[in-house]
């Protein structure tokens, strides 16, 4: 089979980034369907584990999700007995993990850590800093 020239397509950041993406949020969805979560479920617990009483709207712009695609989300972790919300005034809730939540966050992360994953080993440990630290310097232009 024939290899698709990308031409031009491959000069352009947003174009190689969404590849690696694609590849990446892949190999992560499949680590983590055992354990009931999506990549972007992981993201939230990891959030909100980190920055407890985090309210849902800043949660929504750190991780640049919809409103309602956050609510849909924290919804179902609280659903699934991995979130609580804790009213703060008549409008906000400050979000938690439940213990459930801490546990599953934690399997979640020696899944995301393991050094053999595919996309790992393909860089190097200096490659991997290297492009941690360009992907920040983009993601806070």
């Amino acid at each position: 089979m024939a290899q698709v020239d990308f031409g031009f397509l491959n000069d352009l950041i947003g174009f190689r980034l969404k590849q690696a993406h694609a590849r990446y949020a892949g190999e992560a969805e499949k680590r983590m369907k055992d354990l009931g979560l999506s990549p972007q479920q992981f993201s939230i617990l990891a959030l909100v584990a980190l920055n407890p009483g985090i309210i849902q709207s800043r949660l929504m712009d750190s991780l640049y999700l919809s409103r309602s695609t956050c609510g849909d989300m924290v919804d179902q972790l609280v659903r699934n007995g991995l979130m609580r919300r804790e009213p703060i005034d008549r409008r906000s809730f400050a979000l938690g993990l439940t213990d459930e939540g801490e546990t599953r966050l934690s399997a979640a992360k020696t899944l995301v850590f393991d050094g053999t994953t595919p996309s790992k080993a393909r860089l190097t440990a200096q490659e991997q800093q290297d492009l941690l630290r360009l992907l920040a310097k983009l993601a806070d232009h």
